[in-house]
């Protein structure tokens, strides 16, 4: 009872407050409507009635202020009408129109005659002609934004007036062009590449962009090939698993100028000694084998060291206590009542661990200079571990042991329970080096699209 009497109170109160917050403003809006000040008497009319739609005074007196701010709005339009300020005449009936819209969504219907709507409309008329040559003065100087933003405004209007729509398109383009013609001149294919693309993508058919596009990709892409890393006998299994992974990051790069040449063009050549497994080649000899390739570049590499540290399981018994229930009868209340008593138990807390070391040495070879373009060593040592308890028995029931005596401390509780439902799998080698692969391959991909943005 005493809850629905706070809420009934609290009701009335929050009422109380809406209803003098609408007079409140009510009553600025009065004082402002005595100074004259009609425009911004109405926005306080309009505000009483945001807080509460039914304040008959406020719509009163914002049909009878608002009608005035409007008709002062539509004088100012008038004005500039009849001065022929035709660009300012579109702006006052907006903004006039505007205020007309706004009031209306409070329900208050004002007066705007038709005869303002018809010299708005041939004032559009004169404005869009306006904006039009200006647009077309500002495009032939080159001034591309700007006649951008001519053209869109005439389109806020009419978007088919004219031929705005070739113009939005040229405004558009031709900085774009102008920049890709100058990187093209320069031969920086990749560039002038990205320029000609915006504009292929929205207008293929703009002056010789589709040709520009093509060519420029055409000199743009670095072909790339990827030799067999050299590799110790007893690894040439992770030579052949991290050339694949190469493979497989390089193709995967969403980049339109990257390419790898197909695998057995570098084969037929080992297999001729044309290369050799190395993939080295002289400053003299790197043209004919990037022609014979079809490659700019060239990914080579040698496994310089792969060792692995294997553990062995170690297991150890722990003592600990199990928890068990038992029926005992309250000497002071006679009842019976469970309670929790501990006997010695044991686990088998078990350790592996398992590492690998794994170093190889990679460098891309411009097949256009014979130079280095990159060369990096990747060394890095991986391990995995497992560390985890087994009971023969209930687990949630195993409690650690402290000083001989069983301890119920949560934290020592928990963490001998993670023990219990922890990983017992251990990586093997093969699957902690599968990670380098990636890592090398990964590593590779990014070298190359750096030099390509370079």
């Amino acid at each position: 009872m005493k809850n629905l009497k706070f809420l009934l109170f609290f009701f009335i109160a929050f009422a109380f407050i809406s209803c003098a917050t609408s007079k409140s403003f009510y009553k600025k809006g009065i004082k402002l409507d005595e100074a004259g000040m009609s425009e911004e008497a109405a926005e306080m009319y309009m505000k009483s009635l945001a807080k509460k739609n039914t304040n008959v005074n406020s719509k009163i007196a914002l049909k009878k202020t608002g009608q005035r701010a409007l008709n002062e709005k539509l004088d100012d339009f008038n004005k500039s009408h009849m001065l022929e300020d035709h660009d300012q005449a579109v702006y006052e009936f907006e903004i006039a129109k505007l205020f007309f819209d706004r009031v209306d969504g409070y329900g208050i219907k004002l007066e705007l005659p038709n005869h303002y709507k018809e010299r708005y409309e041939s004032s559009v008329v004169v404005y869009k002609e306006q904006l039009y040559i200006e647009g077309v003065t500002l495009y032939e100087a080159k001034n591309y934004s700007e006649a951008t933003r001519k053209f869109n405004k005439i389109s806020g209007y009419d978007p088919t007036y004219k031929d705005i729509q070739d113009y939005k398109v040229l405004t558009f383009a031709e900085p774009l062009y102008e920049k890709g013609m100058l990187a093209y001149e320069r031969e920086e294919w990749r560039k002038a590449y990205k320029y000609f693309d915006q504009i292929h993508k929205k207008n293929p058919e703009f002056r010789d962009v589709t040709e520009l596009w093509q060519s420029s990709l055409d000199y743009g892409t670095f072909p790339v090939a990827v030799v067999p890393f050299e590799h110790a006998p007893s690894d040439k299994a992770k030579s052949e698993k991290l050339h694949s992974s190469i493979l497989g990051e390089i193709t995967s790069i969403d980049n339109p100028f990257v390419k790898v040449v197909d695998r057995e063009n570098i084969d037929q050549l080992i297999e001729e000694q044309t290369l050799g497994l190395s993939g080295v080649v002289e400053e003299g000899t790197a043209a004919q084998v990037g022609k014979i390739l079809g490659a700019k570049g060239m990914i080579t590499g040698e496994i310089l060291n792969y060792s692995q540290s294997l553990g062995r399981l170690k297991k150890k018994t722990v003592q600990a206590f199990e928890a068990y229930q038992v029926t005992v009868k309250n000497e002071e209340t006679g009842k019976e009542e469970q309670v929790t008593k501990y006997k010695p138990a044991k686990y088998f807390d078990y350790y592996n661990k398992n590492e690998i070391t794994f170093s190889v040495q990679y460098k891309c070879t411009s097949l256009e200079t014979g130079q280095i373009i990159f060369s990096k060593v990747y060394e890095k040592t991986t391990s995995d571990e497992i560390h985890y308890a087994v009971f023969n028995g209930e687990g949630k029931k195993l409690v650690p042991s402290k000083d001989g005596q069983p301890t119920t401390r949560r934290q020592d509780y928990d963490a001998l329970q993670s023990l219990l439902r922890a990983n017992k799998t251990l990586l093997t080698p093969e699957e902690l080096i599968s990670a380098h692969y990636d890592g090398i391959g990964t590593e590779l991909a990014k070298e190359i699209e750096d030099y390509l943005e370079f």
